[in-house]
């Protein structure tokens, strides 16, 4: 199944603020206009709720799988439950997974060192 982009919900949960602009401007990029941010997993799924009572239900979930206050799978479950009690079709839903390079590349543009590299940047 593909959603054309005027009609695509995305919901981006991430708690690192850098990954959720990075993959909402590249989402933007590519004409994607109905995006949507939370950084834990309660403000997602307040976030989940309030875009279908609002008549743009989310079609595209990307998450974290290591969210605050829910975790990626616990937050998936609870959004299925509210999928079916209101007879919605499911989202589909992408893990986002961040690896060491990623994180080193996080930490340098924030200007830490990271221990694992000895302070080098991963652009280095």
């Amino acid at each position: 199944m593909q959603i054309p982009s005027q009609q695509a919900h995305v919901l981006i949960i991430d708690t690192n603020e850098f990954c959720v602009s990075y993959i909402k401007n590249c989402l933007s990029k590519q004409g994607l206009r109905s995006i949507h941010t939370a950084t834990n997993g309660l403000a997602a799924y307040s976030k989940f709720m309030q875009c279908h009572q609002n008549g743009n239900p989310i079609n595209l979930i990307l998450i974290d799988p290591e969210l605050e206050f829910f975790k990626g799978r616990t937050i998936v479950e609870k959004i299925r439950e509210y999928e079916k009690k209101k007879n919605l079709a499911p989202a589909r839903v992408l893990g986002l997974v961040e690896d060491k390079l990623s994180q080193s590349f996080v930490k340098s543009l924030e200007g830490e060192e990271d221990e694992d590299s000895g302070g080098s940047s991963p652009l280095e």
